[in-house]
C-alpha cells in the first residue's frame, strides 16, 4: 500500500508555471537529450484536449509574456533540462527566447490535439539531422512512460491499473482513490516532522506567490485577488472563505502569467519581472 510520503512527493512537486506546458517542455527536452542535443529540423508535438486546452493560452516562465504549448515546445528543444521535472525551463534566457521564436516562426514546432486522449497525455517528436526521437508522458505531468529513438524503444513503463483487484500494482493516485475513509485516516496518522516541513515548504512558495499577486504595484492580470480583498473589512473567522479566494486568485495570476516571477535559485525567493499581454503564434501572428 502507498505510503504518505510516496504521495507528497508524486503529488507536491515544484513547477515553473503552468503544469501542461511544462509537461509538453519536458516531453520535448527529454526526446532531444536522447537525439544527443542535435540541432532541431522539426517538432511534432501531440496532446490530450486537456492539455491543449489547459496549456494553450497560459504564459511561460522567462519569456517576458509569451504564452501556450507552442513556444513551451519550442523552449524545451532550445534550453529544456529534463532532470529539472516540471522546472524543466527554469534555464530559460533571452537567447534562448529567440531562438525559440525563430523555430516558432519557421512553422517548425507544431501542437496538436488528440481529441480521443483523455487526463494528461503528450506525445513530442523531435526530428534532426541524423535521428528521430518521440518521447509520451502520460497520467502524471512528469511520468514519461515511453521513448523511442529512430524506431527502437528504449524505455517501456507497464501502464498501471488502477483497479482493486490490481491495487499493489496501482499507480499512487490509482491506490488513494481505491482506499476507503478508514485506510486514509491511517495513512494521516503516518505523517511526521519530515513530511510537515515538506508541506510547509510548499504553503511558503504559494504564500510568497500569493503575496506578490495582491502588491496593488503589480499590473498583471485583472487583479481579481486584490478586488475581494478589498472587500474584506474584518479579521473575523466568517471572512476566511473570502481571503482563500483573493489569496488563490493571486497565486493564480503569478502560476500563469508565467513570466511575472524571476526565480532566485541561492535565496530562493521570487520577485516582480516584467508583463507583456502578446502571444506569438505560428507565422509571427501575434494575439
Amino acid at each position: 500500500m502507498v505510503t504518505l510520503k510516496e504521495f507528497l512527493r508524486s503529488e507536491v512537486v515544484p513547477a515553473l508555471g503552468c503544469t501542461e506546458p511544462g509537461a509538453v517542455a519536458l516531453a520535448v527536452a527529454r526526446a532531444r537529450k536522447e537525439a544527443n542535443f542535435e540541432e532541431v529540423k522539426k517538432i511534432d508535438v501531440v496532446v490530450s484536449a486537456n492539455i491543449y486546452k489547459n496549456g494553450y493560452a497560459v504564459g511561460i516562465p522567462g519569456t517576458k509574456g509569451l504564452k501556450g504549448n507552442v513556444i513551451a515546445a519550442a523552449l524545451g528543444a532550445i534550453c529544456g533540462n529534463c532532470e529539472c521535472g516540471l522546472e524543466v525551463l527554469k534555464c530559460c534566457n533571452d537567447d534562448d527566447v529567440k531562438r525559440a521564436l525563430h523555430l516558432v516562426d519557421e512553422g517548425l514546432v507544431i501542437v496538436s490535439p488528440d481529441l480521443k486522449r483523455k487526463g494528461v497525455y503528450v506525445q513530442a517528436t523531435i526530428t534532426t539531422e541524423r535521428h528521430v526521437c518521440t518521447c509520451i508522458i502520460e497520467d502524471t505531468h512528469t511520468n514519461i512512460s515511453k521513448v523511442k529513438l529512430d524506431g527502437r524503444l528504449i524505455l517501456s513503463k507497464k501502464k498501471r491499473f488502477q483497479s482493486k483487484q490490481n491495487a499493489e500494482n496501482a499507480s499512487i493516485t490509482g491506490q488513494i482513490k481505491n482506499m476507503t475513509f478508514k485506510e486514509l485516516t491511517y495513512l494521516i496518522d503516518e505523517i511526521d516532522e519530515a513530511d510537515t516541513n515538506f508541506i510547509f515548504e510548499g504553503v511558503k512558495m504559494n504564500m510568497a506567490m500569493s503575496q506578490a499577486g495582491l502588491d496593488p504595484k503589480s499590473k498583471f492580470g485583472l487583479g481579481v485577488g486584490r478586488t475581494i480583498m478589498k472587500l474584506v473589512n474584518a479579521n473575523t473567522p466568517s471572512t476566511l472563505p473570502q481571503k482563500n479566494k483573493s489569496l488563490h486568485c493571486g497565486c493564480c495570476r503569478c502560476k500563469d502569467g508565467g513570466d511575472f516571477y524571476a526565480r532566485h535559485e541561492q535565496r530562493r525567493k521570487w520577485k516582480p519581472w516584467h508583463n507583456s499581454n502578446t502571444s506569438r503564434l505560428p507565422g509571427g501572428r501575434i494575439l
